[in-house]
């Protein structure tokens, strides 16, 4: 993976979380990003590079974003 620094929104759900696993798997620092409407942090494993942010995609994310190289 090119990237290091990675957001990825919806985390808690099916696909979001498979792909934090998998962008962790990949050595990427992840910045989960979920408003928990539907889906779960239990979805999401534990890890060192991971930071968890009960935030929804409309709310002022400005501080969150900064250093990130993509979005998913």
């Amino acid at each position: 993976m090119k990237y290091k620094n990675v957001i990825v929104t919806g985390a808690a759900g099916f696909i979001g979380s498979h792909l934090t696993e998998r962008l962790l798997k990949e050595g990427c620092y992840v910045t989960a990003l979920d408003d928990l409407s539907e889906g779960s942090w239990d979805n999401v494993p534990s890890h060192p590079r991971l930071k968890k942010n009960t935030k929804s995609i409309l709310d002022n994310i400005d501080n969150i974003i900064k250093g990130t190289e993509v979005i998913f």
